[in-house]
């Protein structure tokens, strides 16, 4: 249950889970699934705002191409004309401009990038420890505890899947 209500967005409880949370809790039932609503609530804010920042990020990496595009395309004309020319003033210009805007788009999708890998889209720890009427120290040291066995058990199903691969290849 600690799972499903830490990722609340992505899983249903059925009517004995929420019984019992209302029972660990000292809540009525329509309470419960009231928090529930708002727990869904946030944890959909917070996948919002992680979108926005890969969007953002995706947008910025567009530009990127875009600019990167415009430079090859300068250089080739840099180098097919002659380099006194008032036209070769221009593109160097241009050019400069391109890597200045260039060095800001990649600024921003690092920074956006970063700022969505820092965006957490679980249920809140003191959310979480309200919906199971626990103290919330409690609950962290179960949620280290689950996502522990959750990595050991993606090691050894990712090694599990590494020796099929190697008897398949033998």
């Amino acid at each position: 249950m600690l799972f499903k209500l830490l990722y609340i967005e992505d899983f249903d409880l059925d009517a004995a889970e929420v019984q019992l949370l209302a029972s660990r809790s000292g809540r009525a039932v329509r309470e419960v699934l009231e928090r529930i609503e708002a727990a869904r609530e946030i944890v959909r804010s917070r996948e919002a705002t992680q979108r926005a920042r890969l969007d953002a990020a995706e947008s910025a990496g567009q530009w990127i191409r875009l600019y990167e595009r415009r430079l090859a395309q300068i250089e080739e004309d840099l180098v097919a004309i002659d380099s006194d020319s008032p036209r070769a003033a221009r593109l160097h210009a241009q050019r400069a401009e391109l890597l200045e805007k260039l060095g800001k788009r990649r600024r921003q999708q690092a920074d956006r990038l970063r700022a969505s890998s820092h965006t957490v889209v679980t249920l809140p720890t003191e959310m979480l420890a309200d919906l199971l009427g626990q103290p919330a120290s409690s609950t962290r040291s179960q949620i280290t505890r689950v996502r522990q066995e959750l990595v050991a058990l993606l090691s050894r199903e990712a090694g599990r899947h590494a020796a099929t691969e190697d008897q398949d290849q033998q």
